[in-house]
């Protein structure tokens, strides 16, 4: 058996890809009370894989920091919109429907050819929305 670079076993094993990497907008919508919400849409998905962050793939991003950073391998098919997108940092970027994590594009490194994989970047920005549905009335747990 020959050696398989990273990128070779990533393009040719489709059973890697078990993570929905989803591109979304925010859209303003109108409640029947008159209040107006913003809730995300999905404008596309795809499949993704865990790419195992190594110095050598991770030195190209500017400021790479493994607590909040992550590499996704994507593969590049028929008009895809990752070769038209830049680094626009207000694009968020959702993980297997979770919606309480936001993440955002650091780099790109795009596929040369056709039938080749994205190796994507994202940054993590967590929502900090308070927990409030366990209102037991006890401040217990915390550390003094």
């Amino acid at each position: 058996m020959a050696y398989k670079s990273r990128k070779e076993k990533f393009r040719t094993q489709s059973n890697l890809y078990t993570h929905k990497i989803s591109y979304t907008v925010s859209e303003t919508v109108d409640l029947p009370n008159g209040m107006t919400v913003e809730k995300p849409k999905i404008v596309w998905w795809r499949w993704a894989a865990l790419y195992e962050s190594s110095m050598t793939s991770t030195t190209k991003v500017t400021g790479y920091d493994s607590t909040v950073d992550s590499q996704w391998c994507v593969h590049r098919v028929s008009n895809d919109p990752f070769m038209s997108m830049t680094f626009d940092t207000s694009a968020i970027i959702r993980l297997d429907n979770d919606d309480k994590t936001e993440y955002h594009i650091k780099n790109i490194d795009k596929a040369t050819t056709d039938n080749g994989v994205h190796i994507i970047t994202l940054t993590t920005k967590l929502n900090q929305t308070p927990d409030t549905s366990n209102n037991s009335g006890n401040s217990g747990g915390g550390y003094y």
